[in-house]
């Protein structure tokens, strides 16, 4: 028979589980025999009412699983491939189709340049985010020890162990994972408390190299292929470029080559607004100090100010740092333990 300790420090309380898991709890502070007794009791009855319920959970995603293991699988090489054809397409494009006949040989070193190295910190943040392992069991500290000190843990039926306050289960990676965010299918991988950084930076590139397409392919557009916009409308170029389905037009006028620059620039457009609304969604959420989960259960007690909250996630050294070179300096927290923003009460 297994043991599942949950402990508070004082009156200790054991339940037999339908697996077979005895569950120990300790609530509060100790319990008097009497009132006390009830509140310990019914709080360990909660949390083991929603570890029954999680546990169902598991039941009913595991019962499903073999109809979606190829697709989870799937899923990601497709996004992955289409990707990488992305990135790869836009960088061709830019290289040797705009940027020489847009620019100057001195202006156009610089852009290449620039372009070069907003490339390099995607691929390198991508690879980042993937090696990294923000699993609680991968960085579990040894629970026979220090009891007192795990006042808010909860119990996951599913890995069968104790796990710290923001740790939360990923069905997808099968493991507990520290302050997680996602899981993000384009990484196979949670975006979590080790590699949230990485994630930051590389949104913060990818939109910018995504500005740069847009750009690039509005000024060929409107300086070498605006007589074919003018010859299927009077309307304004930028008006056709920037709508959808206008542009089928020049289909009808044999402006192939028009039609196929407009639809890569509509839809690296649409990429840009989407990453400039998930980017600024990331990014408040960090300055608030809250999990995706959090933002959207309102829960705000893990912020304590944007300038402890940038830290936590970046580190002690200047965050600019993290722009320049990926470097993997340490976190102020090891995500075992997190203080609140009224006191610190979780300890370990």
């Amino acid at each position: 028979m297994q043991t599942a300790p949950y402990s508070n420090g004082g009156c200790s309380t054991s339940v037999q589980l339908t697996n077979g898991t005895t569950y120990i709890g300790m609530q509060g502070k100790a319990c008097n025999h009497g009132s006390d007794i009830h509140s310990c009791n019914s709080n360990l009855s909660a949390k083991i009412k929603d570890s029954h319920e999680l546990r169902s959970d598991y039941l009913r995603h595991k019962s499903s699983h073999h109809q979606t293991k190829s697709s989870s699988r799937i899923v990601p090489a497709i996004l992955l491939s289409l990707f990488a054809l992305l990135l790869m397409g836009n960088t061709a494009v830019s290289f040797f189709y705009f940027q020489p006949n847009l620019y100057s040989a001195d202006s156009r070193l610089k852009h290449s340049v620039l372009y070069g190295f907003c490339l390099i910190q995607i691929l390198v943040n991508f690879y980042k985010i993937v090696a990294s392992d923000s699993s609680f069991h991968s960085h579990r500290v040894d629970l026979s020890t220090g009891l007192e000190g795990r006042a808010n843990w909860t119990f996951c039926l599913i890995c069968n162990q104790e796990r710290p306050p923001r740790c939360t289960h990923c069905f997808d990676c099968k493991k507990c994972v520290l302050k997680r965010d996602h899981h993000c299918m384009l990484f196979a991988n949670c975006i979590a408390h080790y590699n949230l950084r990485y994630f930051l930076v590389f949104l913060c590139y990818f939109l910018y190299l995504s500005m740069m397409i847009v750009v690039q392919t509005y000024e060929f557009v409107s300086e070498f292929h605006v007589y074919a916009i003018d010859e299927m409308t009077h309307a304004s170029p930028s008006l056709v470029m920037f709508i959808p389905f206008w542009s089928f037009g020049l289909l009808v006028y044999g402006h192939v080559l028009t039609f196929a620059l407009i639809a890569m620039l509509q839809i690296n457009f649409s990429i840009l607004l989407l990453s400039i609304l998930y980017c600024g969604w990331m990014l408040n959420i960090m300055l608030e100090g809250q999990t995706s989960y959090e933002a959207l259960h309102d829960v705000r007690k893990y912020g304590r100010g944007w300038r402890y909250n940038v830290r936590e996630v970046f580190g002690t050294a200047f965050p600019i740092i993290y722009f320049i070179l990926p470097v993997n300096l340490s976190l102020p927290s090891s995500g075992l333990h997190w203080e609140q923003r009224f006191g610190n009460i979780n300890s370990i």
